[in-house]
């Protein structure tokens, strides 16, 4: 086996030799070589090796090699078994079937080869519905969404009108870490706005994809544009809804076939979808069809469902009662568009996998008058009916005050956008613009609808101040508790000062470690119930290898060296990326600053903030934390000590660490330390020997005379040091 082959030059030379084992390749054989030996091959032993070697956690190029031997070797059990959990990836989801080594990698494998161009994982299969830029998406901030826009369209002016469109609708720009959107925006787009007839530009995500799916279909510009293809959209769009409702991705000939579509003309349809729907070759079987993104097999379901019911008078949910295994209605009951509504939404509530999702959203803004009138211009034999929305909006926001997830209840609202209904959004903007936003009492929608007016601002999504939204009316740990998908999203976060319990500590490091990468600021100071539990909790979602926190404020939590503990072994496994520590009015001691001082050890720590002002520490910590200083000085650019008995003693230790050249400390701060002028000789005998870099210094509230006064103004007055603010009144 060519395992070892760092460069794979034998790769295709082990498949040739497999396959020239097969009894029918040696008849082959025989034809050009009539003197060579048959000879009588059983190959399971070398499928069993294959298979052995396969779950040896192989690189995936190794890996793929050797699935394509076992083609060589007519060899299909373990694919055949794969593409049963494809078949269906949403059983496979639900019932959290965990792979091994080997099953993965052909998931990976089959994923390359029926969708090379689109790296959609099978586990993410369904639309995500309020994504904001994570560091692990496809386009993943503002930088890469609109220059992936600028390099696809080279009209600068008009490439700066489609980010700007976009970004004026928070819905829509929100979509753009996926890449098919950006396209299916781009397609649109680019061509209504060089227009020059003038068009209601689209704001909604139905409008969207309306557009795009006339755009694509050509009508305007194709002269043999039949009514075939108008049967052929409704066809398409009853094979995504049936598909959808099954929780599959992937379809067969005789899925087209139950559709009515012929199997022959499937990959081109006329011309009419040769960018909607894809035809695929599978690695052992015959033609697989997927729709090029699982957003534009939504569309045409929901298309397909309003169709039914407008056209025919069919509930499409009906045919499939059995399949979704949920609510039963008579059909008696669902004789009117409204009605319809109200069994989708509480299909896609049922929902586990929220894959109904984004379909309920494509059918409630289909229902709209301007989107039927789109509609038209598609399909001009579809019916016009007269619907009013406000049945529908009633029921979903009673269904709101169900007490539902934050997925469900935001999707919910996102529904209510679609449906052109803003009314619980702007009563809720109100709210957040008042400055008692804490003293009103809210329902589960409101929580939803502030949930969603947050996520949808860039400037609470910047900086979140969840003590505005805490009073009378809304407790620390509710607020907690219903706020967690904006804590998640949020980059920097205030909660000072609260009377959190373990409940609130819970739900939020809940939040922290479901997107640890997000979070760059932390400030929980002045939570006296935060205590060692709470610290434990947060040391959790610290050692995440994913956690990019960069300042953590702690200050009077009541933390002791037990917390310390659990924080500082946190900070080990990650040491990299905190850059600011405040750990100031807890209970610390000498022996949690000795737990510190191991992490500022660290070459890879990169602290440059330490602020232990009354801890408890005495000369005997500050010996653990020069000594650590000394050997890592480079980052550490602001010390607080203040209000520790470190004495003259701990001042030498310090003034040890000014003298070497490497020391970058800027401020340091040593208030109410017990120093005398001893302490002071010290100090500015390091200070005058590496006299670059402090420019802070504050020791106010020691025993200092006028003469360690003076020793220090001098410094100050000499222009070869950079010290700016020196502070040394109130002397005790």
């Amino acid at each position: 086996m060519p395992s070892q082959s760092k460069n794979g030059h034998l790769d295709l030379f082990l498949r040739f030799l497999l396959g020239l084992s097969l009894e029918s390749n040696q008849i082959l054989l025989q034809d050009l070589l009539t003197q060579m030996r048959r000879c009588s091959y059983k190959k399971e032993k070398t499928v069993e090796y294959i298979k052995e070697k396969m779950n040896e956690n192989l690189s995936p190029e190794k890996s793929i090699n050797l699935i394509h031997c076992l083609n060589e070797l007519g060899d299909d059990s373990l694919l055949q078994e794969i593409q049963r959990y494809v078949r269906c990836p949403s059983c496979m989801l639900r019932c959290g079937q965990k792979l091994s080594n080997m099953r993965k990698k052909f998931e990976s494998l089959y994923e390359v080869t029926s969708n090379k161009r689109n790296t959609t994982l099978l586990n993410e299969i369904y639309t995500e519905l309020y994504i904001t830029e994570s560091e692990s998406g496809e386009i993943s901030n503002e930088h890469e969404k609109e220059e992936y826009f600028r390099k696809r369209i080279s009209d600068e002016w008009l490439a700066r009108r489609i980010i700007s469109h976009l970004k004026s609708s928070r819905s829509l720009y929100i979509m753009c870490h996926i890449p098919v959107f950006c396209w299916i925006s781009v397609t649109v787009l680019e061509r209504m706005l060089s227009e020059t007839e003038r068009r209601r530009i689209p704001k909604t995500l139905t409008q969207m994809y309306t557009h795009f799916l006339i755009i694509q279909t050509n009508i305007k510009h194709q002269k043999d544009y039949e009514k075939k293809d108008e049967d052929m959209i409704f066809k398409l769009g009853k094979l995504a809804f049936e598909q959808l409702v099954k929780g599959n991705l992937i379809f067969y000939d005789e899925d087209l076939r139950e559709c009515g579509i012929d199997v022959a003309e499937a990959s081109v349809y006329s011309g009419l979808c040769t960018q909607i729907f894809r035809e695929e070759k599978g690695l052992y079987q015959g033609k697989v069809y997927c729709f090029v993104h699982l957003s534009i097999q939504e569309h045409l379901a929901a298309l397909y469902a309003y169709i039914s019911i407008t056209n025919n008078n069919i509930n499409v949910f009906d045919e499939f009662s059995k399949v979704l295994g949920g609510i039963k209605h008579k059909s008696s009951e669902w004789d009117s568009l409204s009605e319809l509504h109200h069994r989708a939404v509480d299909e896609s509530l049922q929902s586990k996998n929220g894959h109904l999702d984004l379909f309920l959203r494509f059918l409630l803004g289909l229902s709209l008058e301007s989107n039927q009138i789109l509609l038209q211009d598609l399909l001009t034999q579809m019916r016009r009916c007269s619907y009013k929305k406000e049945k529908t909006v009633k029921y979903i926001k009673e269904k709101m005050n169900e007490n539902l997830s934050p997925e469900k209840s935001i999707n919910l609202i996102h529904c209510l956008n679609e449906l052109g209904d803003d009314s619980l959004l702007q009563e809720i903007q109100r709210y957040v613009r008042s400055e008692s936003i804490g003293n009103y009492k809210f329902s589960f929608s409101q929580w939803a609808a502030l949930v969603f007016v947050l996520l949808m601002s860039e400037q609470h999504l910047d900086e979140l101040d969840l003590n505005k939204f805490i009073g009378a009316e809304n407790p620390a740990d509710e607020v907690l508790v219903r706020l967690q998908p904006v804590i998640k999203e949020t980059k920097k976060l205030r909660l000072m000062r609260c009377d959190i319990t373990d409940e609130g500590f819970a739900a939020l490091t809940s939040a922290l470690r479901s997107n640890p990468s997000h979070l760059r600021d932390l400030d929980l100071s002045n939570n006296y119930n935060l205590k060692d539990s709470g610290v434990k909790l947060i040391s959790d979602v610290l050692k995440n290898p994913d956690c990019k926190l960069k300042i953590l404020k702690l200050s009077l939590c009541d933390i002791t060296d037990e917390g310390c503990v659990a924080l500082t072994s946190a900070l080990r496994s990650n040491p990299s990326h905190l850059t600011h520590l405040n750990l100031s009015q807890n209970k610390l001691t000498d022996s949690g600053v000795k737990l510190i001082s191991d992490v500022l050890k660290n070459p890879d720590c990169k602290l440059k903030i330490l602020k232990l002002c009354k801890c408890d520490i005495t000369d005997k910590g500050c010996v653990a934390l020069t000594s650590a200083l000394r050997s890592n000085p480079s980052h550490l650019t602001h010390l607080n000590l203040s209000f520790n008995n470190l004495r003259d003693s701990g001042v030498k230790l310090i003034s040890d660490v000014l003298k070497n050249p490497d020391c970058k400390l800027e401020i340091l701060k040593l208030r109410c330390c017990d120093i005398t002028d001893e302490g002071c000789v010290a100090l500015t005998s390091a200070l005058r020997s590496n006299p670059s870099h402090l420019r802070d210094l504050n020791l106010s509230y020691n025993k200092l005379t006028d003469s360690g006064k003076k020793l220090i103004s001098d410094l100050k007055d000499d222009p070869h040091y950079k010290l700016e603010t020196v502070e040394t009144h109130k002397q005790r």
